[in-house]
């Protein structure tokens, strides 16, 4: 009985037994419980620990009162775990398994051996045949098929990513030779000196046993030159042994006792001294980087649930003059709900968080304070029941620009990195091949020709090389610590000196951007790029500039710059719920009482065409490298521009490869706030039609014989968008537009061709009213009026439906005082309300709205083209205006949460959960400021938002995903809650933000069709006349009848004639004067 009134004992078989249950109300306690146990005959427990005596006279010591292993089902002859923690195991009768969630599922073959690492998952059969397994990702950890590799093995071991090893039935050692990113399988073994009966490799080298049971270690071992260096002897005897991917060992004697190695670091790889570890009597072990698994003699499957801190000791580092607030977290590695956190000794420098084990520094690391914050030690206790662990920590302060002699060599290596990863070729190979990740990001791919392209890329250059200086900082003092057991909190401004930052920006080719141009007075076209669309605001608008905030930014690295919550090392970060559980838990499934009866699939479908009219957020440039990240959490699946969505429990759903987006590079000193770049134009003039620059307008225009048309390809005399074959990612293959979403789901490909069908008709009836007119001003007047369609449609049609009536004040002419960009929260956050009006199915219907086909799942129509190759684009047309739409609310369709660009048997992504992180990423503020800046009360708690978020379920679920504050919750995310605010379809805090920006959108914007002088008076009566339906009817082929408002429901309506349904005329065009000229005309007349 130990002086905390821990009570243990052994009974004749020699089981360990602990009295739980005991308080001072109840001193006998309730009940004995089973400890595993090498077999003990005699225990005693102290304040510390536990010391015992086996049946030999051995004697053990534990600083675990009461360690805790569980039993799994199932029965494993052998196992293996991955660093990502899946285990992979084959019984007696050499059946393979995978353990996936709480089941084991089996895997086809017969293996008496498996291995699963870095290196992917390998194995041997009864005949020593090695086999390796394809297919293995993230999203299918069981793989595909097993391919039989040359050679015979009696073991193998996957280690590190390109270092294989194993040993044959005469205890001979080979390396695998040849393995690369291309090639994972390898090209051949390599013989090396020695007898090894069982060999397992690590991040510091491969240890091996004898026959003698003696233990090795192999020194010098990397992927390039896998056979290392020299053996060296360990004291000590294993029967097994077995090394995590971060240089952790343990294993197995023949007395069935289970032993950890200290003192590991990568300048000491062989350690300082074995330490036993309490466990039942294993004969085999392994562990992931956050689990432990052993198997007893039975081969029953035991795994480690106690209280463990990941390292032995950890070391935080900070810059001069840190100020105060958090350093870190250090926690056990599997946190249970209990755990409780203290210093063993009272600190004036840090103090614990008891629930977290999260750390506070007391007192600024400055002049004053340095010297005892630097150097200053302490330790960590944690706490559960009769479980003990501790943890020695110490703090240094790093002289001042202490990265500056790193900062430009760092800079050299990342653009030479950079050369070969910073583009995605667009061709990428057959369409089976092609994953919904590398469908998502041709999305927001720039060309390298796209002047944001290099703002991107030079961004990337400098984050990158900051994050480079850190990483060699943290690795030099981890040779020392062990890897992971390093904290880094870096002050930029306190880390590099102003002139250091000013050479790495000049060093990442980062060029001043434009500040001013001269904008001609009176222009009569727009630019392609958006430029000059304010002549007080030139760059307002255009394609390559950042977005505005309405709020400043929120960001979560110690500097508040740059880094999203979830990046590593950040202190101060409240908890967030993954995207992934936000979506599990609040979002559901698309069902008939979602639907808006009252309006039409025509309403998200413009809205989606419209949102790629005002903005595109590109992805950073360097992704190639998310595409292969881990997805474990370590700092290496967030260099930048990577920021992966984690999966949840059991790799479900599976990781999503999340690229954060492109971002304003600085020239000012060191850098403000994150920005994002709009890489389309800014304002409503149709560039997903034509494009954001002149090069991709001249592109899609018939440039020889020029008589303003722009390029078609045909299908059965339709028109379609002409094709792309520089692009392979479509089904039946890609078509071109000004937008690069056009492809993105064949409702939208069909809208992209009504309007460029409705430029090629104004055109030719611009040409026949206006012989003498040239090509280009075909083209321009054209562009000009389809331009102002669009914003008579969105202004007149669709916004009273989305805001409700008369939510904007009447149109008083441009005023140059506004400026018309694109904010940051309508981008990221408010204008994606839309996803949520989504159906799960896209109907075909023919000129009646009759069916013509069934219905396709919208899962079929990413990225593919065969309806539109095959009936065109008029059945999905149709089916856009002959059913009803879907409410704005929580109810989304699994067709976007679960797949999206679902390709073959890959998982597809999770909208909800991308359009959360989206967020994240772009450091927008949570829901309560926008409900402060909107007007609305102050939000301490979600029963505070009773009146906007009236589902009661609804406001518990956020209350305890978000630990019950607004100020966390997406703006997104709970705007969907909201009711809608009377007579619109958006809740106020979405109608205010969304509101707001078509305001600016058109009083900031000097080419406004009904601005005084862009359009002669005539012509604007004219224009306010057209609507979406007559477009329908001048360029849907085979149309009877339409609707007059097609955003409107017509199910159980007659539908009126297009004779019915007023249109444009264009004669007000005829031989049409410059406007000036027009005045002098009348002034005479």
């Amino acid at each position: 009985v130990s002086s905390e009134g821990v009570v243990l004992g052994v009974n004749s078989a020699k089981q360990l037994f602990g009295r739980v249950g005991i308080t001072v109300a109840n001193p006998i306690g309730t009940k004995w419980v089973f400890i595993p146990n090498p077999g003990f005959k005699h225990v005693s427990a102290g304040k510390t620990g536990i010391w015992a005596i086996n049946a030999a006279d051995y004697i053990f010591f534990n600083d675990v009162l009461a360690p805790s292993w569980a039993r799994v089902g199932g029965k494993l002859r052998e196992l293996d775990v991955s660093p990502s923690d899946a285990v992979w195991g084959v019984n007696s009768g050499h059946s393979i398994y995978i353990r996936l969630g709480k089941d084991w599922q089996k895997v086809t073959g017969k293996l008496k051996h498996v291995s699963v690492g870095n290196s992917g998952v390998w194995g041997v059969n009864r005949f020593d045949r090695i086999y390796f397994r394809e297919g293995v990702t993230t999203s299918n950890l069981a793989g595909t098929t097993w391919t039989l590799i040359s050679g015979l093995l009696k073991q193998i071991d996957s280690g590190p990513a390109g270092i294989v090893w194993g040993v044959n039935r005469a205890d001979d050692v080979f390396c695998r030779i040849g393995i690369t990113n291309q090639n994972h399988k390898g090209t051949g073994w390599r013989y090396i000196c020695g007898k090894r009966k069982y060999i397992s490799c690590g991040s510091y080298g491969c240890w091996g046993l004898n026959p003698s049971n003696d233990i090795w270690f192999r020194h010098g071992v990397t992927a390039a030159s896998c056979e290392g260096t020299n053996w060296i002897r360990i004291p000590g005897k294993l029967m097994q042994v077995e090394i995590t991917s971060d240089g952790k060992v343990y294993g197995v004697n023949s007395r069935r006792t289970m032993f950890v190695r200290l003192g590991i670091t990568p300048n000491n790889p062989t350690g300082t001294g074995w330490k036993v570890v309490i466990s039942p009597p294993f004969k085999h072990v392994s562990a992931g980087d956050s689990a432990i698994w052993g198997l007893d003699l039975a081969d029953n499957i035991y795994y480690f649930t106690g209280l463990e801190f990941p390292e032995e000791n950890y070391a935080i580092l900070l810059t001069d003059n840190f100020r105060k607030g958090g350093i870190g977290k250090i926690s056990v590695r599997n946190p249970v709900s209990g755990v409780k956190y203290s210093l063993t000794t009272a600190s004036s420098i840090v103090e614990i968080n008891s629930s977290t084990g999260q750390l506070t520094l007391l007192v600024n690391a400055d002049q004053q304070h340095r010297s005892e914050v630097n150097n200053s030690r302490f330790e960590i206790k944690a706490n559960f029941g009769s479980e003990v662990r501790t943890v020695a920590v110490v703090i240094y302060v790093l002289p001042l620009y202490h990265g500056d002699p790193l900062a430009l060599p760092a800079m050299t290596v990342v653009k030479k990195g950079l050369q070969t990863s910073q583009y995605i070729a667009l061709n990428y190979g057959p369409a089976a091949e092609i994953s919904p990740e590398l469908l998502d990001r041709s999305l927001k791919q720039m060309s390298p020709d796209d002047p944001a392209f290099q703002l991107s890329v030079t961004q990337t250059r400098v984050e990158r090389a900051i994050d480079l200086v850190k990483s060699i900082i943290i690795l030099a003092f981890e040779k020392d610590y062990g890897r992971g057991a390093v904290l880094g909190f870096f002050h930029n401004q306190q880390l590099f000196s102003t002139a250091t930052i000013t050479k790495l920006d000049r060093e990442s080719d980062c060029h001043e951007t434009v500040k001013h141009i001269d904008c001609p007075q009176n222009a009569k076209y727009r630019r392609s790029d958006g430029r000059c669309s304010n002549l007080n605001f030139p760059l307002a608008g255009a394609a390559g500039t950042p977005y505005i905030r309405l709020l400043p930014a929120k960001y979560y690295d110690v500097d508040g710059l740059n880094d999203p919550i979830g990046y590593p090392n950040q202190p101060n970060a409240p908890s967030m719920p993954s995207p992934f559980k936000v979506s599990r838990d609040l979002i559901r499934d698309e069902i008939a009482s979602s639907a808006a009866r009252s309006l039409t699939p025509a309403v998200m479908q413009f809205g989606q065409f419209l949102d790629h009219d005002l903005d595109l957020s590109a992805g950073g440039e360097g992704s190639t490298a998310c595409l292969s990240i881990r997805c474990d959490g370590s700092p290496a699946d967030f260099q930048p521009p990577c920021y992966p969505i984690l999966p949840l429990a059991n790799n479900e759903p599976p990781c999503m490869r999340f690229v954060r987006s492109a971002a304003m590079c600085q020239l000012e000193g060191f850098p403000m706030e994150r920005e994002q770049i709009n890489d389309v134009t800014g304002v409503i003039d149709g560039n997903n039609v034509y494009g954001s620059s002149e090069e991709t307008t001249r592109s899609l225009r018939v440039l020889q014989n020029d008589v303003g048309l722009m390029r078609v390809s045909q299908m059965n005399g339709a028109d379609l968008l002409p094709e792309d074959p520089d692009t392979t990612t479509c089904i039946e293959g890609c078509f071109k537009a000004g937008d690069i979403r056009a492809n993105e789901q064949q409702g939208l490909t069909s809208f992209h061709t009504l309007f460029l069908r409705e430029h090629n008709r104004i055109a030719r009836t611009l040409k026949r009213l206006n012989a003498h007119w040239n090509g280009e001003t075909v083209f321009q007047e054209t562009r000009k009026i389809v331009g102002a369609i669009i914003q008579k449609i969105v202004y007149e049609d669709y916004l009273p439906i989305i805001l409700g009536p008369d939510a904007l004040p009447s149109y008083a002419g441009h005023n140059s005082n506004i400026n018309p960009s694109i904010s940051n929260a309508f981008a990221a956050a408010a204008y994606r309300f839309g996803h949520s009006t989504i159906r799960s199915k896209f109907d075909l219907l023919d000129k009646n709205y009759e069916e013509v086909a069934p219905a396709m799942k919208l899962r079929f129509m990413f990225f593919n083209n065969t309806v539109t190759k095959t009936i065109g684009v008029e059945p999905v047309l149709f089916g856009l205006v002959g059913n009803v739409s879907e409410k704005v609310d929580t109810v989304l369709s699994k067709e976007i949460t679960e797949h999206l660009f679902e390709r073959g048997n890959q998982h597809g992504e999770n909208l909800a959960a991308l359009n959360l992180q989206r967020s994240r990423d772009h450091g927008l503020p949570g829901y309560n400021e926008f409900r402060r800046y909107c007007g609305l009360s102050n939000a301490r708690t979600f029963e505070d938002t009773r009146n906007e978020i009236r589902d009661a379920n609804n406001r518990a679920i956020l209350r305890n995903l978000y630990n019950d504050d607004p100020n966390f919750v997406e703006l997104w995310m709970a705007g969907l809650a909201e009711v809608p605010f009377p007579g619109a379809t958006v809740g106020p805090t979405l109608r205010c933000v969304i509101r707001e920006q078509f305001q600016r959108s058109r009083d900031g914007d000097c080419f406004f069709y009904e601005n005084q002088g862009v359009f002669s008076p005539d012509q604007v009566l004219e224009i306010k006349k057209t609507s979406l339906s007559r477009l329908y009817c001048d360029n849907v082929n085979g149309i009877v009848s339409i609707q007059r408002n097609a955003f409107k429901s017509a199910v159980h309506e007659v539908r009126p004639s297009c004779q019915q349904i007023p249109g444009i005329s264009l004669c007000q065009w005829k031989g049409a004067l410059p406007l000036f000229l027009q005045a002098i005309v009348k002034g005479y007349t």
